[in-house]
């Protein structure tokens, strides 16, 4: 037996966790439905928060130690280990990511348009276009398109 804890953030309290949460499940943090971590125990915990969580497994812990000692992992920093996507013919990565980005926007562009109409659009259609163009730039930037 060993000890392992479920980890989602860094830190005990990172609020935006949830936010991400909502953002890979493609949910609004307002929706009811959206899945949720209430347990505020996903995060990192130092060596002394396991031995506290796991006070009644000495032998548990033990073996995690055990393990943890026997790893040797170096994480070269400045090295991207992201996964290299083929692209389709006369297009590079970032000019693909770029495509299917905005491609993405114009089908989304007429709900847009849509609640513009009704006055419940929280900023402007330009403003939108504005903010897509500066991530996929930042995006690009960071050598992240792929």
């Amino acid at each position: 037996m060993v000890c392992t804890n479920d980890v989602h953030y860094l830190q005990r309290r990172m609020p935006t966790a949830r936010h991400l949460l909502c953002i890979g499940t493609a949910k609004a943090f307002s929706d009811p439905k959206r899945l949720r971590y209430d347990a505020k125990q996903f995060f990192l915990k130092t060596a002394e928060e396991m031995a506290e969580t796991f006070k009644g497994y000495p032998d548990a812990l033990a073996n995690t130690v055990r393990i943890a000692e026997r790893c040797h992992v170096k994480i070269a920093e400045g090295e991207n280990f992201l996964p290299d996507f083929d692209v389709p013919i006369g297009y590079t990565v970032d000019s693909y990511f770029e495509k299917v980005a905005r491609d993405g926007f114009a089908q989304r562009l007429p709900r847009l348009k849509q609640l513009a109409v009704e006055g419940a659009l929280r900023h402007t259609i330009d403003e939108y276009e504005r903010r897509l163009t500066y991530e996929l730039d930042m995006i690009k930037m960071m050598k992240y398109p792929g």
